[in-house]
């Protein structure tokens, strides 16, 4: 079934062949081997955390990969895709207390990671404001000082008025890098291991072992002024939003060579 998703619609790909009816295929699946999607007589661009792809493709996003700006290969973190609301943010200013928390685990929360997590927040640090994001698949929790936000469409204005973001290393780890928020971020699924390393690597963001809730907490704790500060400005540095135009520019360009 097609997908509408930020006023693009992504159709599935055919079981045979490739369209005949569109300009350029933009492939961004964990469902198909990256050799299966070959035979295009259109360009493509593919969407990969390792740019271990098909050598057919045109392009190959990359967020995980060694930088490069030399099509075809586009990778770092310059090329994170973000939603138009994350282009071009102003610099944070994230020198003020740490009053507010968001905890975001995913849609299921596997194992309530996501309440266990706040609650210890909570319990060390009974004066901060904590919110849980409750994903479409996560079991209700009891009332008990943490705020619950029900899966909301997006995250932009939460992550934009807390003081640190805990999340797993996924698109929201770029998000919140992109507006320069302190992050700590977990390794949710194998997928989100390369990025979350490299900007974890940058400086952008704080990386901890989802399995070790002591560990985590005491990364939180360890989060002073001048740490969270830092963080913000190299979030920013790292990730800056426009990965998206810059895609389009590249796409664009391979358009105007294919015409």
């Amino acid at each position: 079934m097609p997908l509408e998703l930020d006023g693009i619609t992504w159709a599935p790909w055919p079981p045979a062949g490739a369209p005949t009816d569109v300009d350029v295929v933009i492939l961004d699946s964990y469902r198909l081997e990256r050799n299966s999607v070959v035979g295009s007589r259109v360009p493509l661009v593919v969407f990969h955390d390792d740019a271990d792809v098909s050598p057919e493709a045109s392009l190959v996003i990359s967020v995980a990969a060694k930088s490069s700006d030399e099509p075809p290969w586009l990778c770092g973190p310059r090329y994170a895709a973000l939603r138009p609301s994350y282009w071009g943010l102003p610099p944070r200013k994230a020198d003020g207390a740490l009053r507010s928390v968001l905890v975001t685990t995913g849609a299921g929360d596997h194992g309530g990671m996501g309440i266990e997590l706040a609650r210890g927040i909570l319990t060390q640090l009974p004066e901060t404001d904590v919110t849980l994001v409750r994903g479409t698949n996560a079991p209700a929790v009891p009332e008990d000082g943490v705020r619950l936000l029900e899966a909301p469409a997006s995250l932009f204005e939460h992550q934009l008025v807390a003081d640190l973001v805990i999340c797993g290393g996924g698109q929201t780890m770029l998000e919140t890098a992109a507006c320069g928020t302190p992050c700590i971020a977990l390794v949710l699924a194998q997928n989100q291991r390369g990025q979350t390393l490299r900007l974890a690597s940058s400086g952008a963001i704080v990386a901890v072992d989802p399995a070790d809730l002591a560990g985590t907490l005491a990364a939180i704790r360890a989060l002073d002024r001048d740490v969270r500060r830092k963080l913000s400005r190299d979030a920013q540095q790292t990730v800056d939003g426009c990965g998206a135009l810059r895609i389009a520019f590249h796409i664009e360009a391979l358009l105007r060579r294919a015409a």
